[in-house]
């Protein structure tokens, strides 16, 4: 008894078609190299674009000062009236009442404007108002102890 060798994992006929395509690869690129020159008339040859760079393009330039463009006027948007924060110290559902109280609180010093109906159909009476909330939250006590205990503020 005899010991055979084991087959081989790699036959014969495989590495025979990495032989042939290789082979054919190389003629391929050989034969490109050497036709390359040998055009049909009429067409380009591929080759052409790779290897026959075009000469770069002058572009002239001239120096010109742009004519001046009458530039639009911007719109001018009308904005809202800005937001005002009251000192609110009465109100009343009679509008001579409330006029009656502005004057009042005039001449005691104070710059007291009446607010056009509210929500509850009142006439809102102001010792002052002020352009931020802050402010006038920051001097609401000082109208609550010299006008009215009840005073708030309005935004409006």
């Amino acid at each position: 008894m005899g010991t055979q060798p084991a087959p081989s994992s790699t036959g014969g006929k495989s590495s025979a078609g990495w032989i042939i395509a290789v082979v054919v690869i190389i003629l391929a690129a050989a034969s490109l190299i050497v036709f390359r020159h040998q055009v049909v008339p009429g067409v380009k040859s591929v080759f052409a674009r790779f290897f026959h760079k075009k000469p770069p393009v002058e572009i002239s330039v001239q120096d010109t000062v742009p004519s001046p463009v009458a530039e639009p006027l911007p719109v001018q948007q009308t904005l809202p009236p800005a937001r005002k924060y009251y000192i609110i110290v009465a109100s009343f559902r009679n509008e001579s009442n409330a006029d009656k109280y502005v004057q009042f609180l005039q001449q005691k010093g104070y710059e007291s404007t009446k607010i056009p109906r509210t929500r509850k159909n009142m006439y809102a009476v102001s010792c002052t108002s002020y352009t931020t909330q802050k402010e006038a939250l920051d001097n609401l006590n000082h109208y609550r102890n010299t006008v009215n205990a009840r005073a708030w503020v309005l935004g409006y």
